[in-house]
């Protein structure tokens, strides 16, 4: 049986009513929304029925910073579903993300470059100019290393004489941050539309809770970007302007890679 996009995500419909964030989405369980959905529906609901106990328990939730399923069982909108179904909901989907990220975890282990990486100061112009592209994964750690450094820089500016597509994810375009003036004294990617996390999703992380010494949104504007972000936190958003591909947050990871595989064509020779 197939359900309807507001059922499997019924608590995004409407931005302007409910804002959710990072802690709302996994430690209230609102993540679990769809697969709650779908038992509702095999138990004989409509699409439609089972949007409007999510919804209404999710705003409840939200409101009150409780957990989906507690709400459910306790102001009747389970649908009749026992709790050990809405807790296994839950359990499920915890477990397939834990078996998925360590399925990718192997995957990257076993990429011969990941085991042996090679510094970028060890790589001459001729070396880097050699590259189809860049991608820079997200996390702060970018923040740190990566805003003000020469071998980025040069790297940047390389790849960008040749048109070649630089991705950052996340955090990640603060690497955008090492690169160079252009002959007209402004920054590499002045006037390009880029997104990247944003002011609203730091202040909502528990990292960025325990205070940012600078946020990497206001210093990519402050650089010459402009910023291009989603209507509220945490929807997957990817912004491509030329060479250069952005995605705002960890949850644009899916569209992220959809976009660079695009842009180097190799969707098109998969297909071959």
């Amino acid at each position: 049986m197939t359900t309807s996009p507001r059922c499997i995500a019924p608590f995004h419909h409407d931005p302007d009513d409910i804002r959710i964030t990072l802690h709302h989405s996994t430690e209230q369980e609102l993540v679990a929304a769809r697969r709650i959905a779908l038992r509702l529906i095999d138990a004989g609901h409509s699409a439609d029925d089972a949007h409007a106990l999510i919804a209404r328990a999710a705003k409840i939730a939200w409101r009150n910073d409780r957990k989906l399923v507690d709400v459910m069982l306790a102001e009747g909108l389970d649908g009749g579903l026992p709790e050990a179904a809405l807790r296994a909901a839950v359990d499920e989907l915890e477990a397939a993300a834990t078996a998925k990220a360590e399925q990718r975890r192997a995957a990257l282990a076993e990429i011969p470059g990941f085991q042996a990486p090679v510094a970028l100061s060890d790589l001459s112009d001729a070396e880097l100019a050699e590259f189809d592209a860049l991608f820079a994964p997200g996390g702060h750690g970018p923040m740190v290393d990566l805003p003000d450094n020469a071998d980025v820089g040069r790297l940047l500016a390389i790849l960008h004489r040749k048109k070649a597509t630089i991705a950052a994810l996340c955090h990640a375009p603060a690497l955008l941050l090492s690169a160079p003036e252009r002959f007209d004294g402004q920054w590499l990617f002045e006037g390009f539309r880029l997104t990247a996390y944003t002011d609203e999703e730091e202040d909502q992380n528990r990292i960025g809770m325990l205070g940012m010494p600078w946020y990497l949104a206001a210093a990519l504007q402050n650089a010459g970007a402009v910023f291009d972000d989603a209507p509220f936190a945490w929807a997957s958003h990817v912004v491509v302007d030329r060479n250069l591909i952005t995605g705002q947050n960890p949850n644009s990871s899916d569209a992220m890679a959809d976009a660079v595989l695009k842009a180097l064509d190799l969707t098109a020779r998969q297909a071959i």
